[in-house]
């Protein structure tokens, strides 16, 4: 994608039970159509966060319609 627009993610991962925070989580993020092709493969700290990163994102016009 080819824009001067970004945006930023920061994953959380935590246990299902209690909400316990998961070390050591990998974490891969892909366009939906291409799932074999990670943008980023992330692992969690401590807490269960990722570190924060930039990401290609659309027009900021086009993410405050509905459609």
């Amino acid at each position: 994608m080819d824009t001067s627009y970004t945006g930023t993610l920061q994953v959380s991962v935590t246990s299902s039970l209690g909400l316990t925070p998961i070390p050591g989580a990998v974490v891969s993020i892909s366009y939906t159509g291409d799932p074999d092709s990670p943008l980023e493969t992330l692992i969690t700290d401590e807490s269960g966060q990722t570190e924060t990163v930039s990401l290609d994102a659309p027009p900021r016009d086009l993410s405050l319609s509905p459609d």
